[in-house]
């Protein structure tokens, strides 16, 4: 029971193609965002950008709400 609540309570990283892939929109669609800084990436050990899904999920959202009022 204890391994199954730290399970839960883990980040859960992915690529960004995984990312995209997750969301159904283009992977480069995802990468300019994130070299714009409009996402948050990680690169915890290696050369490849990771990115938190709900974090893009909630960029996604808050871009979306500052552009519904325009």
């Amino acid at each position: 029971m204890q391994n199954q609540n730290k399970k839960d309570n883990q980040t859960r990283y992915l690529t960004l193609p995984q990312a995209a892939k997750a969301l159904g929109i283009p992977a480069s669609t995802l990468r300019r965002a994130e070299s714009a800084g409009l996402i948050k990436s990680y690169q915890p050990f290696s050369k490849r950008k990771r990115v938190v899904l709900s974090e893009v999920v909630t960029a996604i959202s808050n871009f979306r709400g500052r552009h519904d009022d325009a």
